[in-house]
């Protein structure tokens, strides 16, 4: 396969300072969210049994 790659007639394309900024502006924001729904999740109560709630006795 990285022959294959090596023999292609596609030219690189290079990566504006504009692009790199919204590529890594979008990443750390991707990870700043996955980081507070994590903590959100992991820090709020986990189920509780309420005895009554729906039951008989």
């Amino acid at each position: 396969m990285i022959a294959l790659l090596a023999q292609s007639e596609l030219t690189p394309v290079n990566l504006t300072t504009a692009g790199a900024v919204v590529m890594i502006v979008s990443v750390v924001f991707v990870l700043a969210l996955n980081a507070f729904c994590m903590y959100r999740i992991l820090r709020s109560p986990g189920p509780h049994d309420d005895k009554d709630v729906g039951g008989t006795g």
